[in-house]
């Protein structure tokens, strides 16, 4: 479908409703909340009433791209009648699932849902799932949205998609960037956002306990038999003692790519027992949808995870050979 059509069709639906609950998936991303502040900004703009609630708070470091305040987390949440009867939007996020406790005020039938997403693996209905896996990241598909009704952009909105932009485009150094992706950037900079700021900003806010804990975990370190594949493994009780969080060693995955040889990177999360989380990237053409798939995951061909229900031990066992099945 055309972008103008796609666009049409995404903001008659989304003005079709007047009471709207804007949501992402747990541990919000700056993509996550650059489109919520985003698309709670044009329809505050087209008088619609319009919450933004996540299952998770920001993280300290990302607090920056909301000085408004505008999302709430669920502890935070309005008394429960605020919240009934309300069409649910889910950004950046095509798993139900992944939208933690947000996923109790979507029908089963999913008639008060609206997805606008650019992962890969999900077909559009132009009704209830709005996917544009050509894109770089939701928060492009949302200015884009915003250009084609014609409202101008706050700075501080601005901020908020331009942050987004370039940590899904990885600094525009993902295959998804697009000529587009650098005129999107162009435009929000001409509108006052500083880029160097907000590289360091995203970049920065750890605690020391940070780089204690990366010694740890590069204990893990394993690569298969012909340098292809690398992983390492992260366990709360390894985080407890340096008094940091799961969030805080966000980014380890893609530091595993580094060598030339290496075309699998995966991270393995141990958050509660029974489970083990997965993350990935490849480069190239290695498509690691088909691994994470088997167990209920998503995301994008060279970026995607899933929750393998298996102790660490088994789930290394049984989850490796399948993953190097992606390999060329």
């Amino acid at each position: 479908m055309e972008s103008e059509a796609f666009y049409r069709a995404l903001l008659d639906r989304l003005l079709s409703v007047d009471r709207l609950l804007l949501s992402t998936h747990r541990n919000p991303d700056p993509d996550g909340i650059g489109a919520e502040i985003g698309l709670a900004y044009l329809l505050r703009q087209k008088g619609k009433d319009c919450l933004v609630l996540n299952h998770d708070p920001l993280s300290a470091k990302l607090r920056f791209l909301d000085p408004e305040g505008t999302i709430l987390s669920f502890p935070e949440r309005p008394p429960e009648p605020q919240l009934r009867d309300r069409t649910i939007v889910l950004l950046d996020n095509s798993d139900i699932g992944r939208s933690g406790e947000i996923e109790q005020w979507i029908a089963e039938d999913r008639s008060n849902l609206i997805v606008i997403d650019h992962h890969d693996g999900i077909v559009s209905d132009m009704k209830t799932y709005f996917l544009r896996p050509d894109i770089g990241s939701t928060s492009e598909i949302i200015q884009e949205l915003i250009e084609f009704d014609g409202l101008p952009l706050t700075a501080a909105v601005a901020r908020a998609l331009y942050a987004g932009l370039v940590t899904d485009t990885g600094h525009f150094r993902y295959r998804k960037t697009r000529p587009e992706s650098h005129r999107l950037a162009a435009r929000l900079l001409e509108l006052g956002v500083d880029p160097p700021a907000v590289a360091q900003r995203l970049a920065s806010g750890f605690p020391v306990g940070r780089l204690l804990a990366r010694r740890t975990v590069y204990d893990t370190l394993q690569v298969n038999a012909d340098e292809t594949m690398a992983w390492i493994v992260i366990q709360r009780k390894d985080l407890q003692e340096y008094n940091v969080t799961f969030e805080d060693l966000d980014g380890l995955v893609n530091e595993l790519l580094e060598p030339d040889q290496i075309q699998i990177a995966m991270v393995f999360v141990v958050r509660e027992a029974g489970k083990t989380k997965v993350s990935l990237r490849s480069k190239g053409d290695v498509n690691l949808l088909p691994a994470v798939h088997a167990y209920g995951g998503g995301g994008h061909k060279n970026a995607c995870g899933a929750t393998i229900p298996l102790e660490l031990h088994n789930a290394l066992r049984e989850f490796l050979p399948v993953v190097e099945r992606c390999l060329p």
